[in-house]
């Protein structure tokens, strides 16, 4: 068992929950991940931002016996960036300063393992972990993010209470059963929960508010992006805000923007389809046709 990485884990466990020489992690758990991006050795979970925020940062250890083989090691100790916003390399030994200089190329840090001991050589860089992947891995260790204020909330039997008045009783999260998408994997925080049902006679009643509120949230943020990015080329904009309708002009229309219940309905003059808006991604989209669009009708008005 010496000889075995599993030894190090209580180790390394400990030193993340210590806040005085780790990463004062509130939540740690071992082998966490899937099969398909990888299970870091050590996860753990810590508050960042102070008391008057909600941010928290999901950050990994992939615990080795020896610094030897270090290019392979730190690649797959970053391979959970996908995941983590902080990722980690343990070994027991030393790391050179060769190895330490690669390390913060790639934007991993590096924990030495002595004597029992842990220690941070080098402080690791901030990722963008994936969204979904990181909600997925804390399902795993049985925490979940409020979708209205961005909580970590712990539900004890793993999964979230069905029932708004068990979920305020006992402190755990709700599921938003009925959410836009059908998905049912939303969640609210008890505190959320109690402000929700504030808002109408029954749960039934708060519920299609909190998704009246969420979808006009989230077009209205779409809406304003097209409108100030089609701006910037130079087009002229027509504005009807009692309909909530946006129209592009050089000289005509050849840009029209209606409002749907959960996304954004794009009309180009010059083609015959109709496109539609519903995140970041096919905003993308359609802003590189507004972009060609404009730029046949400024050639038709010249012309």
């Amino acid at each position: 068992m010496k000889n075995r990485e599993e030894s190090f884990y209580p180790i390394v466990e400990k030193f993340l929950r210590d806040s005085i020489r780790g990463l004062n992690c509130f939540e740690v758990g071992q082998r966490r991940g899937n099969i398909d991006l990888g299970i870091a050795d050590v996860t753990g979970v810590r508050h960042v931002g102070g008391d008057r925020s909600n941010s928290f940062e999901v950050v990994t250890v992939e615990v080795k016996k020896n610094t030897k083989s270090f290019g392979k090691k730190v690649g797959e100790a970053l391979g959970y960036s996908l995941f983590a916003h902080r990722c980690y390399l343990a070994a027991q030994g030393q790391f050179n300063s060769l190895q330490r200089q690669f390390a913060a190329q790639l934007g991993v840090g590096l924990i030495e393992i002595n004597r029992r001991r842990c220690n941070e050589v080098l402080a690791a860089a901030s990722h963008t972990p994936n969204e979904h992947q990181m909600l997925d891995l804390l399902r795993g260790m049985k925490l979940r993010k409020c979708c209205i204020c961005g909580a970590l909330r712990k539900a004890p039997s793993g999964q979230p209470s069905h029932r708004a008045s068990v979920a305020i009783r006992k402190n755990i999260p709700y599921f938003l059963h009925k959410t836009l998408e059908g998905s049912g994997k939303l969640v609210l925080c008890a505190d959320c929960v109690k402000a929700v049902r504030s808002i109408g006679p029954s749960d039934e009643a708060a519920i299609q508010k909190l998704q009246d509120f969420t979808a006009s949230r989230k077009m209205w943020s779409l809406f304003m992006a097209i409108r100030k990015s089609v701006k910037a080329f130079g087009a002229e904009v027509e504005e009807r805000p009692t309909k909530w309708r946006l129209a592009f002009a050089v000289g005509k229309p050849f840009m029209l923007v209606y409002p749907k219940r959960d996304k954004l309905r794009i009309h180009f003059k010059s083609r015959k389809q109709k496109f539609y808006v519903y995140d970041k991604d096919s905003l993308t989209n359609v802003l590189r046709l507004a972009a060609l669009s404009y730029k046949k009708a400024t050639s038709s008005s010249t012309n």
